[in-house]
């Protein structure tokens, strides 16, 4: 799952920069941008003395952001593609109509997947509020004409796609899994290794999905990640 969203992410770059590749895809450059600085700002914190910019307020350092920002990516590709046309999408296929306006699919994309990831992004009520604030604000400065509705529309339907493919799956997840026949609790940590912190069964004595008997230093789940 996590090669298939930075995949992704490539891809929305090649939205961006390849206007000849996909007629429009010049009108979705500026929101892509815009909208990858606010979700940014929203995921990745300030870091010490700033390092990391002093004006994120998020609570994911880089490993974790990369994740939180490849899915929000996602949905905002998925966006982008439906108004602009020219490459596969990712979760859903959106025949936009022919007025739609690309800021507000994309800010809509990335507001309602940002706000979908909470409370996992950890952000407080004033933070998440501050945010709303300026989608708000964005949405503010786009005419108020079916175009807009209709960007409005495409970017719910992105956002919710990318969430629905995020289901029982967290940040943490490995690659790749796979389902255990004879049962057993999901765990994080331990691992065969020094640092190493995949995911992976542990079956417990009795066969049952719970957290008993478990090694020391992992934290378990009794419910699979579902597989997508």
């Amino acid at each position: 799952m996590r090669l298939e969203i930075f995949v992704t992410i490539a891809a929305s770059v090649l939205v961006i920069a390849g206007g000849h590749a996909a007629q429009g895809a010049s009108t979705v450059a500026a929101p892509v941008v815009h909208w990858s600085n606010e979700v940014r700002r929203a995921i990745v914190p300030a870091g010490p003395g700033g390092a990391f910019g002093t004006e994120n307020y998020g609570n994911k350092f880089p490993g974790e952001a990369a994740i939180y920002m490849g899915i929000v990516h996602a949905a905002m590709y998925d966006a982008a593609v439906a108004v602009a046309g020219g490459y596969r999408p990712y979760a859903i296929a959106i025949a936009a109509p022919l007025q739609t306006s690309p800021a507000a699919a994309i800010a809509t994309a990335a507001r309602d997947t940002l706000v979908g990831l909470q409370p996992a992004l950890g952000l407080t009520a004033a933070q998440q509020a501050a945010f709303e604030a300026r989608y708000a604000e964005y949405l503010a400065a786009i005419p108020d004409d079916p175009a807009k509705a209709n960007g409005i529309e495409v970017g719910r339907r992105a956002a919710a796609a990318v969430l629905a493919r995020r289901t029982n799956e967290g940040p943490e997840s490995a690659d790749e899994r796979t389902e255990s026949a004879a049962g057993g609790a999901w765990c994080l940590g331990g691992g065969f290794s020094a640092g190493d912190r995949f995911a992976r069964p542990w079956h417990s004595p009795a066969g049952a999905r719970d957290c008993r008997a478990v090694p020391a230093g992992w934290s378990c789940r009794p419910d699979e990640p579902r597989l997508r």
